[in-house]
Parts: C-alpha cells; structure tokens; sequence
C-alpha cells in the first residue's frame, strides 16, 4: 500500500529536523523520508536507526 504525507507536513517535519541536527544527526545526514511506501519507509527508518546506533557506539 502506497503512504503519502501531505508536502506542506513533509516540509514542516524536514525543516525540524535540519533545525535539530544536533538531536538529530543521522537522520540530518540522509534526509527525511523520501520513500512513498511503508516497505521502504520501513527499511530506510531501520537503515537510520541502525547508523544512530553504530555512531554512538564508535570511540
């Protein structure tokens, strides 16, 4: 099933996120969500989640 957010929601949620990047730096780095379907909303928010993870756990 294809999801798609309103673009003014997008833009909202985009603008905090580059606002927060420094709560918020992987998902700064990669953008916000660009998929237009759940699979590859799902794969890329675990891919995001993951990369968060293995950043705080270098030295």
């Amino acid at each position: 099933m294809a999801h798609q957010e309103d673009p003014e929601t997008l833009q909202a949620i985009t603008a905090h996120i580059r606002s927060a990047a420094d709560h918020y730096p992987t998902l700064a780095a990669h953008g916000h969500m660009e998929a237009t379907d759940w699979d590859t909303t799902f794969a890329l928010g675990l891919e995001y989640l993951l990369d968060g993870m293995a950043a705080r756990l270098r030295p």
